[in-house]
């Protein structure tokens, strides 16, 4: 679906010359808010605060005890809060069509709640063998790491990992 306008505060984020070059050229309308007034972007900070409440109980509960592996840090808040908004859109929402998500709505494909994983918890990122480099039976064949989400588009099938190295994949 087309964007017709976007609704935001006066932040600097959306006050750019490239973003209103961006909208000049697809059409879409910018309608800034007046500056330090939530009550002017209502439906804006509600849905981040709904985010805010879905994203710091994952990122709280992000350990995991049985692999030896502590709670994700305030650096992955970013990461807590996309992961929230794909759970968010995946669930059924007053605002959407009776029996569909918001993400079907959109997309017009539902997404199944089987492909989310708990936030943090210990997954393993296959890499193949080298062709140069022989590798016995019994060696590794992944590297271990946390999951953090979904590269988007969701139901992309490809998952954000933060490998234990710290490389993020």
């Amino acid at each position: 679906r087309r964007v017709q306008r976007v609704r935001h505060d006066n932040g600097g984020e959306y006050v750019v010359r490239e973003l209103a070059a961006f909208y000049a050229e697809r059409g879409i309308q910018s309608e800034p808010t007046a500056p330090y007034s939530p009550e002017a972007n209502g439906l804006a900070e509600r849905h981040n605060l709904v985010l805010l409440d879905i994203a710091l109980p994952m990122l709280a509960d992000s350990g995991d005890a049985r692999h030896g592996l502590p709670a994700l840090g305030p650096q992955h808040a970013g990461d807590a809060v996309l992961y929230a908004n794909d759970l968010h859109n995946a669930t059924p929402s007053s605002g959407a069509q009776v029996g569909r998500t918001p993400h079907e709505g959109f997309f017009q494909r539902a997404i199944a709640l089987s492909a989310f994983r708990r936030f943090g918890c210990r997954v393993w990122v296959h890499s193949p063998g080298k062709p140069h480099k022989h590798r016995s039976k019994l060696a590794p064949r992944g590297q271990p790491g946390r999951f953090l989400g979904f590269v988007h588009p969701l139901g992309s099938g490809v998952y954000r990992v933060l490998l234990d190295t710290g490389k993020e994949t």
